[in-house]
């Protein structure tokens, strides 16, 4: 137990996929279409780039842009950009016991960002995120109580994809799923993906909207990273309200939804909106029976926070201090480790029992963890 005298729960920490034999690991032989990691120029073959399905990704223009200049952070805090703990779990813990963290709740990179939604051939995507589950499932062995991992599936097969969830939690003790932002080129909220939310909801498992690594709203407009990054989190409260207005949380009504890596001042924002269209025009959405708002701040709906974001407060009264959690974004470049939860356990403008409930409870009752 960390020194705050309660369990301390990272909602959103980070594995990376780099250095591992994926060409061995895939079942079947895929040739070059298989992943690897190449060089980039800056980083030794296994550590650079990801080739899959004879396509690099993410594509650096998409993530940085032509226009950039190269990427120097200013923060003396954050500097904990790629720990040899995203790969190695025991050099993991090492940093979690610096940090804090009781218990890590696991995402993975860009392995399983392009798994789950971007390459184009199906039986591709479902052996790339059967071996990724399989590595992380291996990863979190080091230490099962304390590293939960997130479960990637293939959406581009839905079928397939709701298999490979009931696998991965039962036979892997994978904790929930991950839901790309625009999942195979559509909006989560389509019916399409059913069989991947009607698994999840069976088997007890929150779905975790998570952005990709790149193909934002951001990547698509500009070209320079400084507006790229900032709205680098737009995508994913865009494709949490089509998950919304899509009827999701009504068509399983037992799901828990989890809105990761985009801060949490967006929410009221978006609740104004939804309500405001909800009353103007909810014939448009004839399958909802209940005001999207509503829905945001209900007891399924959970998002995560950056510690230092001065809307923690208003937020928190506005939906419910039941529904926030901290991250840790662990370890890229942006995250403020080690001192993450020390700025949120430090701030003055927090309660005690907010906090107690940011840092662990929170968490807990959306992965349904008992620590």
């Amino acid at each position: 137990m960390n020194s705050l005298g309660y369990p301390v729960i990272d909602a959103d920490g980070h594995v990376e996929e780099t250095g591992v034999d994926w060409v061995r690991r895939l079942d079947g032989d895929w040739g070059d279409w298989a992943p690897r990691y190449i060089s980039d120029g800056r980083h030794e073959s296994g550590q650079g780039r990801l080739t899959i399905e004879g396509k690099v990704f993410p594509r650096w223009e998409d993530k940085w842009g032509r226009g950039s200049r190269p990427i120097t952070v200013h923060k003396p805090a954050h500097q904990w950009t790629g720990r040899p703990g995203m790969t190695d779990p025991k050099a993991r813990l090492a940093d979690m016991d610096l940090e804090g963290i009781d218990v890590a709740v696991l995402f993975g990179g860009a392995l399983s960002s392009a798994a789950i939604g971007l390459v184009e051939n199906p039986a591709l995507a479902l052996a790339t995120c059967r071996a990724y589950n399989d590595w992380l499932a291996e990863y979190c062995g080091a230490a099962p109580d304390r590293l939960k991992g997130v479960a990637a599936v293939p959406f581009q097969d839905p079928e397939a994809g709701a298999r490979e969830l009931q696998r991965a939690v039962r036979e892997q003790g994978l904790v929930a799923v991950r839901v790309p932002t625009w999942p195979d080129g559509r909006d989560p909220g389509a019916r399409r993906f059913d069989p991947i939310y009607a698994a999840a909801e069976e088997l007890g498992v929150p779905a975790c909207l998570h952005l990709l690594s790149a193909r934002t709203v951001g990547a698509d407009r500009f070209d320079n990273f400084f507006l790229k990054h900032v709205f680098y989190g737009a995508d994913v409260f865009m494709a949490f309200a089509g998950m919304l207005a899509g009827g999701v949380l009504e068509r399983f009504p037992g799901l828990r939804i989890g809105v990761f890596e985009a801060g949490c001042g967006w929410i009221p924002y978006l609740m104004e909106r939804v309500h405001e269209h909800w009353e103007l025009f909810s014939d448009q959405l004839p399958h909802l029976t209940r005001d999207p708002a509503e829905q945001m701040a209900s007891d399924r709906c959970f998002y995560t926070i950056e510690p230092e974001e001065t809307t923690v407060p208003f937020v928190a009264a506005r939906v419910g201090d039941g529904r926030l959690m901290y991250a840790s974004d662990y370890a890229h470049f942006d995250c403020m480790c080690p001192d993450s939860v020390s700025t949120v356990a430090g701030r003055s403008d927090l309660g005690s029992d907010l906090k107690r409930r940011l840092l662990g409870e929170n968490a807990a009752r959306l992965f349904g963890l008992k620590v």
